[in-house]
Order: C-alpha cells, then structure tokens, then sequence
C-alpha cells in the first residue's frame, strides 16, 4: 500500500511539473499581444494579404526576451530595421512595419487625453521604418487603399485604427494626394464614422482621430470654407494640432465635433471650379 501512494504521488508530481513547463514554453512563444494568435487577429483588421517580402521583429511584448531588457530604449533599439532592409522593401511592406511596430499602439493612449503630435513625432522621429515612408512617393495612395479596407470600429483589444489615422493626418502623405483623393479619403472616414453610429458602438480614441483626419485633411486641401471656421475658432485649432478638446462644456464639445463633421460633407460634395 505505501509503494502504490508513493508512485501514486510521484506520477501527479510529474504531472504537474509537465503541465508547469508546457505552459511556460506557451506563455514564452504564444502568449499577449504580437504573437501568432493575436499577430493573426491584428492583421485581420487590415482586411488585405500581409505584404510578402514584410519585416519580421526579431523581439515582441509577448516574448520572455522582450522582458529581459531592462529600458525602453532598448527594446527600440531592438526593433529598429536596419535601413539597408528597408530600402529593399515594397511600400505595403514599409506601412506594414509600422502598423505592426511594437509600440505604435501606444499613441492611442495619447489621442484626446494628450498632445497627440508631439507624441507621435517623439516616437517616430528616430524610426527608420517611418523615415523610409516619408522618401515614398506612393506612399499616400496606398495608405488611403489600406484605410478604405479597415475594419470601422475599433474591436477586441488591440485598437490600432487611431494611430493609423494619426500616422495618415501627417501633411507629408495627404499632400501627395490629389483633391480628388482628399475628398475620397474624408468620404472613406465619414462613412466608418457612420458605420460606428449605426452600430452602436461608441469610442472616443475612433471619433477623435477620425475628426482629427478629417479636419486636417480639408485644411492641406486649402478648404476657404473651414480654414475661415479655424481662424474664428482657437478650440478648433488646437484640436486640429493636438487631438486634445480645450472646451469648458459638453455642449460644446458635442457642437465642435458636429461642425467637423457637417464640413466634411460640404467638402466631398463641393464642386471643382
């Protein structure tokens, strides 16, 4: 009786520590954000094929080697491209980068709360991915065909939709579009817009940087209607450059952002002189 307890015990020991380890190895290869399951479900939002010749991170926030490193700007170290890779790269591959950056989904947490700018130029000042981007001169068309196939609302955990409309509200990509382009552009965002209401689905980081595309979108466009709006307007201003609302009411928050968006509908439907 006391041998059949003892290997009774030592067969549920063994069976413990296999399970630990197993689930250890999970946890090291296939566990938090950037990691095959939820790698898979952040490529789906984008609705198209992930760019053949895209860069693989060697290090992601769900790796046991991403713990290891003790600073934030070494785990930025980790993850720059080195630039002769990228110069090898197709457009789609460079966005691709970008979208799945490690830290890109940080700027949500600055749009409406923060400077939403000076957050993104900080972050990607340094970024070779997004100095590449800029030498790209497609680089605008192929954003707005990435935009037009997102996902409209912002869902599960992993909500990348505003910081690619902050990213696509830089004036060096709306400038390389054609006003013909910028209209469609604030049609595609008007629409998701639309899409989110009907839902019922309500996210303020989505609305802010939808408006904030918006916005800027018909002031490179050199909209006199809106720009004029601007200049009487130092809320509105400083929404358009930070994402932030410098309001004292609802009322007037609620008003600022019916008056983007009731301009944005002017803007698709004026007619080229």
């Amino acid at each position: 009786m006391y041998n059949m307890k003892n290997k009774f015990f030592l067969l549920l020991i063994l069976s413990f520590l296999t399970l630990l380890f197993s689930g250890c190895k999970k946890e090291e290869v296939d566990n938090g954000y950037y990691c095959n399951e939820q790698l898979d479900l952040l490529n789906s939002y984008m609705n198209m094929p992930r760019p053949a010749d895209s860069y693989n991170y060697p290090i992601r926030p769900c790796m046991n080697k991403w713990k290891e490193l003790a600073s934030t700007e070494e785990k930025i170290k980790a993850c720059a491209i080195p630039i002769e890779r990228l110069k090898t790269m197709s457009t789609q591959a460079v966005i691709q980068a970008i979208w799945e950056y490690p830290f890109f989904v940080e700027i949500s947490s600055s749009i409406g709360m923060r400077n939403a700018q000076k957050d993104f130029e900080t972050l990607f000042y340094s970024n070779n991915a997004y100095k590449e981007l800029l030498e790209r001169k497609d680089a605008g068309i192929l954003l707005l065909k990435r935009y037009k196939l997102m996902d409209a609302i912002c869902k599960g955990k992993l909500i990348w939709i505003p910081p690619f409309e902050l990213l696509f509200s830089q004036p060096n990509f709306i400038q390389q579009l054609t006003t013909a382009e910028k209209k469609k552009l604030v049609a595609i965002a008007l629409e998701k817009n639309k899409l989110r209401v009907a839902s019922g689905f309500f996210d303020e980081l989505c609305e802010f940087s939808t408006l904030m595309l918006i916005a800027r979108i018909m002031i490179y466009a050199e909209y006199p209607p809106f720009l004029n709006e601007v200049i009487d307007s130092d809320p509105l201003k400083r929404f358009i450059d930070t994402s932030m609302f410098f309001v004292k009411t609802m009322e007037e928050l609620r008003n600022l952002q019916q008056l983007m968006l009731d301009y944005g509908k002017e803007f698709i439907n004026e007619k080229q002189q």
